[in-house]
């Protein structure tokens, strides 16, 4: 090749910004989208869920509850005990105690009873209770039923992070924290994460957020060893787990909602209550702070 070839050739290459600018971008639109990573459909992630955890036929529970003020409340914190009764795949009971208080929560397929004080309460379930469903529910089938019910989008499922966790987020598109929404751990396929918006009910309540933390396994069975729930984003009330015991038995009266109401009276709300029933008298124990709505 002669010195001139040399030099006609390399005339030939653009110098010119723009002209190497529209080479750049003419290459870069060649190139084939990138697709969005794969996400596990929400049905199939809690099908793994229920394949990856065996369930104990029963399983016992005690714990310590840490009832928090709130919104400057004048209250102050409030400790229970409380020990629950997990009969899979259908039947709970939380039994809890404190000063001058007492409280039974049986749920079972038939029947939903609440007994505060040797009276029974009325009303729908309290909403930090729905943690105990997201425990007792173990199979696809009712676990999908309970998230419908409480407004997750089965069709809807993202992937997350939680701190040092990656969780399959049900219910939302990452990061939208506005819809009701169940996080699953991405390696454990255990919960993490139950996020609910303001109840249509009682608006004011705000949102409310329950973390399944400190996994514990014993007997093949396992569960939270900490479970904290959160209002307005403020932690609201704690429990820790003391003692765990899968495959106790279990007493059927632990159950019998008929034999309880068959004994008890009905709680009468003070405002109810008239001059000319002097008869019905309201429950001298209030509520503790637990007992108010969330």
């Amino acid at each position: 090749m002669t010195d001139d070839s040399v030099k006609m050739s390399a005339k030939s290459t653009p110098t010119d910004p723009l002209a190497v600018f529209s080479l750049l971008l003419a290459a870069f639109l060649l190139l084939p989208a990138v697709a969005p990573a794969y996400v596990l459909p929400g049905k199939q992630v809690l099908a793994l869920m229920e394949e990856k955890h065996s369930v104990p036929q029963s399983l016992e529970v005690r714990q310590v509850v840490s009832q928090l003020p709130l919104d400057g409340a004048p209250r102050l914190a409030a400790s229970l005990r409380e020990t629950l009764h997990f009969h899979f795949p259908d039947r709970f009971r939380a039994d809890t105690s404190g000063e001058d208080y007492q409280r039974i929560s049986i749920r079972t397929p038939q029947d939903r009873l609440v007994v505060v004080n040797g009276q029974i309460r009325t009303g729908p379930p309290e909403r930090f209770e729905a943690y105990t469903e997201i425990l007792l529910k173990h199979t696809r089938a009712a676990m999908s039923d309970y998230l419908l019910q409480m407004g997750v989008d089965l069709d809807v499922t993202s992937l997350g992070r939680f701190e040092d966790d990656y969780c399959f987020v049900i219910g939302a598109a990452y990061p939208d924290q506005s819809r009701a929404q169940l996080w699953i751990q991405k390696d454990t396929f255990r919960p993490l994460r139950l996020m609910l918006p303001p109840s249509t009910l009682e608006p004011q309540a705000g949102p409310l957020e329950v973390r399944f933390l400190d996994w514990g396994q014993i007997e093949g069975a396992v569960y939270p060893m900490l479970i904290q729930i959160y209002r307005k984003h403020q932690l609201f009330r704690e429990m820790r787990v003391e003692n765990l015991r899968a495959d106790t038995v279990q007493d059927p009266v632990l159950f019998d909602t008929a034999a309880l109401r068959a004994t008890l009276p009905m709680w009468v709300p003070e405002s109810v209550l008239s001059p000319a029933a002097p008869n019905l008298t309201p429950p001298t124990t209030p509520p503790p702070p637990g007992e108010q709505p969330l």
